[in-house]
């Protein structure tokens, strides 16, 4: 953990120091020079930016928080999608919309195949809880077997609820024990009353 907080601070320098190069570039080189090297030192602060997104992203998940496993199976993702607008003669790179994918439903294939990923970074840290995401596993695919495609309504609400007990209060959930009060919300087909706020599903937002 010590080691991945050492990452990201020093990455979080080494943007800030290619800003202050570049910066000063710009002001001693000709035109053409300038494009050269702004194109140059963008690649840099891609590869920069994409390292920095993987170490934070990794860090969400030994943190607890609750991760969309949809964005562990889209093909580059952890490099920010982007497009070009031309401004003052220079082409810059703009942050686009959200990927409209992260909102899918996943099947029990691909739920296995992110979540094989998300334990790989949780047991490097904590290889502890292998047997215990192991186990979640095991009952995420038992209930898919039982009630088909409400499984990943299961685990959303699950992974949330973990994540806000974490943030909240400190608790720890045991992951390879079933939530038969959120399955049972789920497979009977009533709304589930989740706080807005800190995601818990024991109150309402207007008792937050």
């Amino acid at each position: 953990m010590q080691g991945l907080g050492i990452g990201v601070k020093f990455l979080t320098e080494e943007i800030i120091l290619f800003y202050m190069e570049i910066h000063k570039s710009m002001h001693l080189s000709s035109q053409d020079h300038k494009l050269k090297m702004f194109h140059v030192e963008c690649v840099r602060m891609n590869i920069l930016m994409w390292t920095l997104y993987l170490l934070l992203f990794k860090k969400q998940i030994i943190d607890g928080k609750d991760v969309n496993l949809a964005s562990l199976l889209i093909p580059n993702y952890e490099t920010p999608q982007i497009h070009s607008v031309a401004a003052n003669g220079l082409e810059l790179n703009i942050s686009g919309k959200p990927d409209p994918r992260l909102n899918r439903k996943l099947t029990i294939q691909e739920f296995i195949k992110a979540f094989g990923k998300f334990k790989r970074v949780m047991s490097s840290v904590y290889p502890d809880r292998r047997a215990e995401l192991d186990a979640y596993e095991d009952e995420i695919i038992d209930i898919s077997n039982f009630y088909g495609d409400r499984f990943y309504d299961y685990h959303k609400l699950f992974s949330a609820k973990s994540a806000a007990l974490l943030r909240e209060r400190r608790i720890k959930v045991d992951w390879s024990k079933r939530d038969r009060d959120l399955l049972s919300l789920i497979v009977a087909g009533g709304n589930v009353n989740v706080c807005k706020i800190c995601n818990l599903v024991d109150h309402t937002t207007a008792f937050s």
